[in-house]
Parts: structure tokens; sequence; C-alpha cells
């Protein structure tokens, strides 16, 4: 692994790099994308070049590259003597200063490795450190760009050799894909007399203490033997090769590559070209050690917090892992894309005032939750290593990232009505006898739209005649709850109003105002009444009762009513009522026949359920033919109440009167006619039968029909006589009947009877 000077200079020269990815770039020819350029080996008194890419992306500037600081920086690597620096240097050929320019925005830098006598006699590694930059045109002391490079060559007395005595995978993650490098070995001849060499094997060992252990190196197997060319550095034989450790422990092996240097002269010399591979397994872990929120896994739940309002959380991470931990940069992101998150904020950075966590050791952070919205907040807090940029390898982006999911939900109770004011309109302070005062109620529903419990402390009214049936409320999010308020009226007429105040635990809104508004009038009056009937005796006959007010107070104020009726019974008979369209619809009605000719009528209800109808409901009555033309049918002990008074309104009543309208046999009847009567029975019994017996009589000729309906309505079978005063029997055929329930209606002028038998087939 490089040393912390390595470290640092990297990330110096990458703070420069964040800005020139959009200034511009450098880059190497032949390594695109790497920082080690390796010239490759040389035997005494050689050369090779490499080459550096310049591009300006300004379209406005142009850009300069000297051979002086601070845009050429050569200095000694850390991993080589200062003598080594000597052995590198820019190509001959090269000019400066180098200018890209809009038009022209391109151009090379040509750096050599030479063995020349004057270069550092001794063999092996070189190595030297290159810092290339460009400057505006306009001002030469601030660099745009900046970037490192990592110059490594080799002094060799082999004619093929390796770009360099070692290769090393460097710190790799354990239980992850193989780690792959290309390595390469070149003819480094450039005598006319050997033109071609070939290798003639390739040898390959692990090193003790390894001896016995997995092999964790995977080395291409090339076929033999294997022909290298003269040329330059670009004419290369190259080996795949791979490291995939399965622990973290230190690796190493021998690659030995086996060649004839003088096959025509000296056939049986045999030279090697040797390469240590070197490697060591590593592997990572940031462990939650302590916590003030409920972490499950990587998710940091801050739980509930109301919108306005702050909580934050510290969580140390311990290093658990066997190798140092360098922090790159820090965010709090979005769930979903790339950009801050508004709800989540780092109050203490991860490392803060720690530029390495060792192995073992613990570090925090912490972060604050502020919701500034109602419902679920997710974020996401990334902490990005600088593994990448120092020589750790993974296959896995997950080794150069540590991803926490930040988690709180935003909560907040919101009082809602369906309107701020309450309207009694006009309430009577009074009955109709001006001696107790008049009340008019009404329910709200108020609403907690929020996801939080709405607290209702207390809730005034700042007028007394406005009551209310609670102080305070609890409700729960998404829940309602019923408040009810009585209007009480009182002399003088006047018009009333109040603030209705509720004090919540609401921040945005701590108290909430409705308006209420009643107006006390004077005692209502009423038209009670019975409109003028007429019809035909032996048919139905149809009541309204009919209330008139000022105002529809019944549908508006009244709760009950009642009273009761009288009629004549020897012309009507009280049948059922109907409380369809009328204004008693959906109420509960009771009507009670106290004696004959005398019904008793009263309702009520809990709230204000009448109706805006004037017709109270209907009566029906059946008629008979008596021996008055006429009767009256009044109403007696009409009440209108409306929960605190039983007669809260002024009553005029107006009784109606029935009228017998002119038909058959009314001059016959009213003239003491024979007391002879219709009648209309069956004389079979018998469950099974073809025949019906029935028996009838009448009072005058007149027409009779007899009908025999199933349970359903639906009639089966009709028969028409004219017959004139007296009694008969029929016999009827049923025999087509099924079994069932059968009603026979037997009709004569104004007499009709029904009548029921069963049948069993």
């Amino acid at each position: 692994m490089l040393n912390a000077f390595l470290i640092i200079t990297c990330s110096i020269v990458f703070s420069f790099h964040c800005f020139a990815d959009k200034a511009g770039s450098i880059k190497s020819v032949e390594f695109p994308g790497d920082k080690k350029i390796y010239f490759g080996p040389l035997l005494e008194n050689q050369t090779s070049r490499m080459r550096f890419a310049f591009a300006n992306y300004l379209t406005d500037r142009t850009l300069l590259m000297y051979n002086k600081a601070p845009t050429y920086i050569k200095m000694q690597s850390p991993n080589s003597p200062l003598i080594d620096i000597e052995s590198f240097d820019t190509a001959v050929a090269t000019v400066f200063p180098l200018v890209m320019s809009p038009a022209l925005p391109y151009d090379t830098l040509t750096m050599a490795f030479n063995t020349t006598p004057a270069a550092p006699a001794t063999l092996g590694r070189k190595e030297a450190m290159l810092i290339l930059g460009m400057v505006p045109q306009d001002d030469t002391l601030t660099p745009i760009i900046l970037d490192t490079f990592y110059l490594i060559g080799k002094k060799t007395d082999l004619y093929i050799d390796w770009y360099d005595d070692i290769l090393n995978f460097d710190s790799v993650f354990v239980d992850r894909e193989a780690y792959s490098i290309e390595w390469k070995a070149k003819n480094t001849t450039t005598d006319g007399n050997y033109q071609q060499l070939n290798a003639l094997a390739q040898e390959y060992s692990l090193l003790s203490p390894m001896q016995h252990a997995e092999d964790e190196f995977v080395i291409e197997q090339k076929q033999y033997p294997l022909a290298f060319y003269q040329g330059n550095s670009s004419v290369y034989q190259a080996w795949d090769m791979a490291y995939k450790p399965l622990d973290a422990n230190a690796d190493s092996a021998m690659l030995y590559l086996l060649f004839k240097p003088d096959a025509a002269n000296d056939p049986d010399r045999i030279d090697t070209a040797k390469l240590k591979l070197k490697g060591i397994g590593v592997y990572h872990s940031l462990d939650i050690v302590r916590s003030e929120a409920d972490i499950i896994a990587d998710t940091i739940n801050f739980g509930e917090l109301r919108i306005g309002s702050s909580r934050g959380v510290q969580v140390a991470l311990k290093n658990s892992g066997n190798i140092n931990y360098g922090l790159k940069n820090q965010m709090v992101y979005d769930e979903y894309d790339d950009s801050p998150d508004a709800n989540f904020h780092i109050i203490e950075p991860f490392m803060d005032g720690i530029p390495v966590l060792l192995t073992g050791d613990t570090a925090s952070f912490a972060i604050t939750f502020s919701p500034d919205k109602k419902g679920n907040c997710y974020a996401r807090y990334i902490l990005k290593n600088n593994f990448i940029d120092r020589p750790v390898h993974s296959a896995s982006s997950k080794d150069y990232e540590k991803i926490f999911i930040l988690k709180g939900v935003g909560v907040e109770p919101i009082l809602s009505v369906i309107s701020d004011t309450v309207d009694f309109g006009n309430v009577s302070y009074s009955n109709s006898d001006e001696t107790c005062p008049a009340e008019k109620d009404t329910v709200i529903t108020i609403e907690n739209t929020g996801n939080a419990v709405l607290i209702i402390s207390n809730i005034l009214s700042e007028n007394a005649l406005f009551r209310l049936d609670k102080t305070n409320l609890s409700i729960p999010a998404n829940g309602t709850a019923k408040l009810k308020i009585t209007y009480i009226s009182v002399y003088p007429e006047k018009k009333n109003t109040a603030r209705l105040l509720f004090i919540t635990n609401e921040i945005k809104r701590d108290t909430f105002v409705m308006t209420l508004i009643g107006n006390s009038i004077s005692p209502i009056s009423a038209n009670l009444h019975i409109p003028a009937l007429k019809n035909k005796p032996g048919t139905q006959l149809k009541v309204p009762i009919i209330l008139k007010s000022e105002n529809d107070a019944v549908s508006k104020y009244a709760k009950s009513y009642s009273f009761n009726l009288a009629y004549n019974p020897s012309l009507l008979g009280y049948y059922n009522r109907i409380t369809l369209n009328t204004a008693s619809e959906g109420c509960e009605l009771d009507i009670v026949e106290e004696k004959a000719g005398l019904l008793s009528v009263k309702t009520e209800t809990s709230d204000n359920k009448f109706l805006a109808n004037d017709t109270l409901l209907w009566i029906n009555f059946n008629t008979y033919l008596g021996n008055l033309p006429s009767t009256e049918i009044a109403v007696q002990n009409a009440e209108v109440g409306n929960g605190n008074c039983d007669d809260f309104m002024r009553l005029q009543v107006e009784n109606g009167k029935y009228s017998i309208d002119s038909i058959c046999g009314l001059e016959y009847k009213l003239n003491d006619a024979p007391k002879s009567k219709y009648d209309f029975r069956i004389l079979s019994t018998q469950p099974i039968a073809d025949n019906l017996e029935v028996e009838f009589t009448t009072i005058m000729e007149t027409a009779c029909r007899i009908e025999i309906f199933n349970a359903f309505g639906k009639r089966h079978l009709e028969s028409d006589y004219w017959l004139p005063a007296g009694s008969y029997q029929k016999s009827i055929d049923i025999s087509t009947l099924p079994s069932g329930i059968f009603v026979i209606h037997f009709s004569s002028c104004m007499y009709h009877k029904p009548l029921s038998f069963v049948l069993v087939r």
C-alpha cells in the first residue's frame, strides 16, 4: 500500500482536478485513464518515449503549458532515490509553451526515459513524479488544471525483461471478483543481430510461507516458444494477471520467463526474467457502535416530529476492517436524485478533524431532521471513502461508499371545518304564551386532516347566549369530533354574534376562530288547517294535515308536534298514515286511536329531521255511506315543540269539512232505507277443491264484481254481474289455480270486501 505521503499528494492533486474536469484535461496517450506510466525495460544507452495529450474545453480562453512551475513540476518519487529523476526529461523536439486556443484546443507533450551514460548507472527500477498543468494566457500564476503522473522505467541487462521487477496488486478486497492487471515483457535489443528472441517457458511458484496455501494468483499461460520481436515500446507480449484474495493475509509469488539470449552463438545459455507478484487481502466495514436513534440495518429512524421543529441524532461508527479509512466526501441527498435534501442536514460531519480513521478507531457524525412537509421523509447519507484514489481495488462500487437511509415522519395536526361561520337564523325568544325562552341547537363537525393528534385544550364562546356542550377535545389523526352549540333566543329582538375560539396544539395556527350568529325574533305564527274534502263513500279519503309558518319554521326549529284529530266514525274509519314526501318523512310517528272517532298523533326527534314541506303528513280514512251528507274533521290540542317549549308557535287552527259525493243510493240511505246491509263470505273451506262457494248480499240493484288475486297481487280471475237487491250464492271454478295463498275480492257500488283462502294441490 502507498504510504501517507502518496495519499496526501493524491488528495491535493484531485482537489484541482475536480475544477479541471470542466476546463480541460491532461491524459496519457499510451495509458489513457492511468496515472502510472510504464516506459518499459531498456538496455544501457536507450530511450523510450511516452506522450501526454492536453485539451482545452473553454471556448473563450487560451490555455498555456510551460516547461516550468506551475505547469511542469518534476520531483522525486517517495518510492525511489532523488537521482532517478535524471532518467526522465522532456523530448528534445518539444517546443514550449504549448498553446491550446479555442480554435486549436489540443496539443501533445512527449516525455522520455533514458539509460544513456549520463543517466544513473545502476540497474533496476527508476521512478519520478510529474505534475502537469495549464494556466490561462492572461494569468500565468494560477493553474486552471493540474494532474499528477508517476513515471516508471527500468534499466536492465536482459534481452527480454518485464516492465518492472515487481507487480504489486496492492490491496484487494476479499470475497470479490478477481482484480486483473495486464503486465508486459518486451525485447530490449536494438542490435540487428537480435531481431527476434524466443521465450522457452514460464515457471511459477508461491513464496514461503504460502507454499501450501490455496493459490490466489491467476496467471495467463502462453504457448511456447513465444516470439519477441525488436521494436519500440509498443512491441511487447502481454499477460493477464489476476489476484483474488480469500483472506486478509499478504500473498506473494514468483513468475519466471526463460529465454535464450543468443541461440545462434551460444545455444546452451538460458537467461531468466524474474517477476515478483505481491498482494494483500483487505476487508472494510463501518459498524455502528453507538446511536441515539432507532437503527435497523442501515436505516436511521428519526421517528415522528412536528413540522417546524428539529431533532438531532448522533451516531458513532467503528472502522472494523483491516485498512485505514480515509474520507473523500460526505453528503445528504434526496431519496430519488443526487440533489441536497431539505429535511435532513449534517450538523457534525463524520471524521471532523480526523484525517485518517485507523483500524479499530471510532468517529461520529450527527444529523438533524427538520421536516418541512407532512408525511414520510426519506434521504440518503452517503460517505465516500478515498479508496478509489489509493491502490485499494474492488469490483464492487459498494466498497467505495457507505449509505445510510434517513427516515422520519413530519407530523402536524390540522383543524378543519366546513365553514368558519354558523348562522342559527331566526329563533323565537318565547312560546305562544311568552313564558319560556326558545333555543335552537346545531352540531358542527370538527375534522383533523393532519397526521398527529389534535388537542383542543379550550373552547370559548364570547357570548353566553351561545352555549357549548364541550370545552375541550382530543381528535386523532384523520379523525372527526362533534361539538353541539345551542343558541338561546332572548327578548328583545336582536341579532346576536360571538367569536368561538379553539385553543389548539397546532404550531402554525394555535388559535382557530369561528363566527356565531343568531337572530332573536318574536314568537312565530303558523296556520294549522285541513282543507275541505269531498269523496265517494266506499273509497279511501286522503286527509292532509297542513302547517304553514314563517320561514319554514317547522323544518328549521321544530323537534316535535302533537294533536288530536276528531271525526265522525259513522262516515270515516281510520285506515293508515302516509309520511312519504311530507315533513315527517324519516321521523318516528305514533298514531293511536284513543276511541271511535278520535286519533292521538305524536312525533318527536332528537335532531331537526322535519323536511321543508307544508304538509306534516297524510291520514287515510275508509269512507262509509251514513245518514249525514257531511262531517267536520277537527284538530284539537295542537302543539309544536322545539325541545325546550312544548308550544313555541302561535297556532291558528282551521278545521276541515268532509262532504259525501252524490252516488247511487244516497237518497235511499238518508231516507231510512231498509236496514239490510251488504255482506260477502266464503261458504266452502276445503284446502283442496275445484270450486269455491261464496255467498253475498246487495241492498239495491247494482253491478257486482268478484276477483281473485295471488299473494303477489296478480289477478287470476274476474267475474261481473248485474243483480237486483237480494242474497246470492255463486260457485267459482278454481281448478286452474295452483297451490298458494289467494285473495277473493267482492265489490258492489260503495261496498268492498276482500277475503283470503289457501289451496293445496
